[in-house]
């Protein structure tokens, strides 16, 4: 089930550009492991310097589209070998910017890619 949640880092960095939604699942900063609760005393836990919210990457990636207007998606590439990614911001006059990554072996590599380059565009915001 861990596989679910993003890894410590890419959480923490969330953490820093304003992710604060419920969670059932929390990091230790002591520790860093990650550990399942009720999503009450996630929220009680991470008032507290200690700990800080695990997010889904389901969780993760709607944080991006409906705060910063960037979604991003994996897929399998067109030769069915490889996965990519694709990002795209919408801009107000309808046009989009296409950010991607390509060649990973997994979907899992190319979705954490994907929201490692999410984190990348909005510090640069």
């Amino acid at each position: 089930m861990e596989k679910e949640f993003l890894p410590y880092e890419q959480a923490l960095e969330l953490k820093k550009i304003g992710f604060d939604e419920p969670c059932f699942a929390y990091y230790d900063v002591i520790k860093m492991e990650l550990d399942t609760i009720s999503s009450e005393v996630c929220e009680r836990l991470c008032k507290h310097d200690t700990h800080f919210k695990a997010p889904t990457f389901s969780q993760a990636f709607r944080f991006f589209r409906e705060n910063y207007g960037l979604e991003g998606i994996s897929q399998r590439a067109e030769d069915k070998v490889w996965y990519k990614f694709s990002i795209y911001l919408y801009l107000e006059d309808g046009k989009r910017i296409r950010y991607g990554g390509y060649e990973y072996l997994t979907n899992e590599e190319s979705e954490l890619a994907c929201l490692k380059k999410l984190i990348e565009i909005v510090e640069a915001l």
